[in-house]
């Protein structure tokens, strides 16, 4: 009864690390994504981004932190996962 209770632990704790694995992957992407777009809209229009303090500059610091935030996050949480299905296996 005790090893099948370890298995299923076990499996759930895989299953938690694969979907913040893949949170990982997708948040990367995305951010990924966006500052490509910001910087090709940047090479196709200079003189919108010549402001001396422009709008977008204050969107885009706060999506890299959300994004940043997000993915540290993740990371320190697979990171836990992965040390605690070591822990199970040995």
């Amino acid at each position: 009864m005790n090893e099948l209770t370890n298995k299923r632990e076990m499996n759930t704790l895989i299953k938690i690390r694969k979907y913040f694995t893949r949170v990982i992957f997708i948040f990367s992407g995305a951010f990924t994504g966006r500052f490509l777009r910001i910087y090709f809209d940047y090479q196709a229009h200079p003189a919108m981004y010549s402001a001396p303090y422009p709008s977008w500059l204050e969107e885009l610091k706060f999506d890299f932190l959300i994004y940043g935030a997000v993915i540290l996050t993740a990371v320190i949480i697979v990171f836990v996962l992965k040390m605690k299905e070591r822990n199970k296996m040995e």
